[in-house]
């Protein structure tokens, strides 16, 4: 090899293999990666998972609404929604309507949130739903109308009213079903008023 000038041996570490193994804590970020793994689970996730997870995972699925290395991954984002609506955040309501609001978010997503604003139920999530009802995309109009369908409030009777005379066959079928479930109760549905 080369000539060494007096040149004294810098000290080396020795490579050492670990002796525990890594595990994922009770801190707030832990829960982070915790809900991050299920998220790209390619099987879907029972709600009961979610739910054992930590008491603040609602929370902290509603803080990854916002969050720029989930929103530039488009399946994990909407597995995201799908898990709100799954487990019912009302908490999301609000970050939901305003996606579903973005005329600048892709259909599919919009399709997403109004799937996930049906499924939590709540009447906060009416008027962004009702806004949305005028969409020119089938596939959203159609989750709108869903989503109108599972909310049992009399305020959205007019406006299942209206989606049931939609030009798409899926929106109006899917309108009539959620008139027919009303009329069951015995709450106006068919013979109500429509908007004006």
């Amino acid at each position: 090899g080369p000539t060494k000038y007096n040149e004294v041996d810098l000290p080396v570490a020795v490579d050492r293999v670990p002796t525990g193994e890594f595990r994922i804590g009770d801190t707030r970020a832990d829960l982070r990666l915790r809900i991050e793994q299920l998220l790209q689970s390619k099987e879907a996730v029972p709600e009961s998972r979610w739910t054992e997870l930590s008491s603040e995972t609602p929370a902290v699925l509603v803080e990854m609404l916002n969050d720029e290395a989930v929103l530039s991954r488009e399946a994990i984002f909407h597995r995201l929604i799908t898990v709100l609506g799954q487990l019912k955040v009302r908490r999301a309501i609000g970050r939901l309507s305003a996606i579903l609001s973005d005329k600048k978010a892709r259909p599919v997503t919009r399709a997403y949130v109004a799937n996930a604003l049906g499924r939590i139920g709540d009447s906060a999530a009416i008027d962004a739903l009702i806004t949305s009802a005028n969409e020119k995309d089938d596939m959203v109009r159609r989750q709108v109308t869903i989503a109108l369908g599972r909310i049992d409030n009399e305020a959205v009777v007019p406006h299942l009213l209206k989606l049931n005379d939609d030009k798409s066959i899926a929106v109006s079928e899917v309108a009539a079903e959620a008139l027919g479930r009303w009329e069951s109760k015995g709450k106006p549905g068919r013979r109500a008023t429509s908007v004006s």
